[in-house]
């Protein structure tokens, strides 16, 4: 007699019948570029402003329409509308440090980095405070 304890049954794997010839792998769709490549595409930031125009205008009855009409993202369009700005914007206006601070704290930084102490959150924050 063979008994079988549970611990040792091994769950039936599934088959499936998809021969693989029929399986295709599409890659990532692109990411919209933000600046014209030269290509005759739309940028980002425009696509977003005509989609919130036809909506105005009344061409598209409702916002996500107009966004897949235009090719843009709905939930964007909407952030847009509503006042969002997008990341780099964002980022200008809570930015502290001038471009030519900023370089020279890098410079400190790699400096300390060189001589096998990079810096701490502690020390950067005292470089930016003797800078500016």
């Amino acid at each position: 007699m063979n008994f079988v304890i549970e611990s040792e049954a091994k769950p039936k794997k599934k088959k499936y019948n998809i021969p693989y010839h029929s399986i295709s792998f599409t890659p990532n769709p692109p990411i919209m570029p933000s600046k014209p490549s030269g290509g005759g595409t739309i940028p980002v930031q425009v696509q977003e402003q005509i989609a919130i125009e036809m909506t105005a205008t009344g061409t598209a009855p409702s916002l996500t329409i107009a966004a897949a009409m235009v090719g843009a993202a709905p939930m964007t369009v909407m952030h847009r509308r509503q006042g969002r700005k997008d990341r780099y914007e964002e980022g200008q206006r809570r930015q502290q440090l001038m471009p030519e601070e900023e370089r020279i704290v890098l410079e400190h930084c790699y400096f300390y980095r060189r001589l096998g102490f990079p810096p701490t959150i502690w020390q950067l924050r005292e470089i930016a405070t003797s800078i500016v």
